[in-house]
């Protein structure tokens, strides 16, 4: 049942009617469902548009879904950032970061990484996305 009801959503999901009800009919039975839940207990999802199992499996890291966020290359990042500032975005800082690794990984497996296929391209939108310099 679930899945058909995804599919039908994501199927209709541009006809504005149809897609302001999926919206509505999402907040009214997710309503019950919502609590609060303390930053250390959430847990990494995926990259890149993958899940984090299909990413886990494909990487070999089969406990990365189990990294709780708090623990991520994405916040290890932003802790390097608050150390060295905007020197960060320096191409051999920012490669050397988990972060950057796990997007190479993700890239690899699907393609591309927000559009970029190549090396060259890789690098300049990684650096204007994280330097807020461009579309990234």
């Amino acid at each position: 049942m679930g899945k058909v009801f995804l599919r039908f959503a994501f199927r209709f999901s541009t006809v504005g009617w149809l897609r302001a009800t999926h919206f509505r009919l999402r907040d009214l039975i997710g309503r019950r469902r919502r609590r609060d839940v303390a930053v250390e207990q959430l847990l990494v999802g995926g990259w890149n548009g993958m899940s984090a199992k299909r990413f886990a499996k494909a990487t070999g890291n089969l406990l990365e879904p189990s990294t709780r966020l708090v623990d991520s290359a994405q916040v290890e990042l932003l802790r390097r950032f608050d150390g060295v500032g905007e020197k960060l975005y320096e191409a051999d800082r920012l490669g050397d970061t988990p972060y950057v690794q796990h997007v190479r990984a993700a890239a690899e497996l699907s393609g591309h990484h927000r559009g970029a296929r190549t090396e060259e391209e890789f690098s300049r939108s990684l650096v204007s996305s994280s330097t807020g310099t461009g579309a990234g």
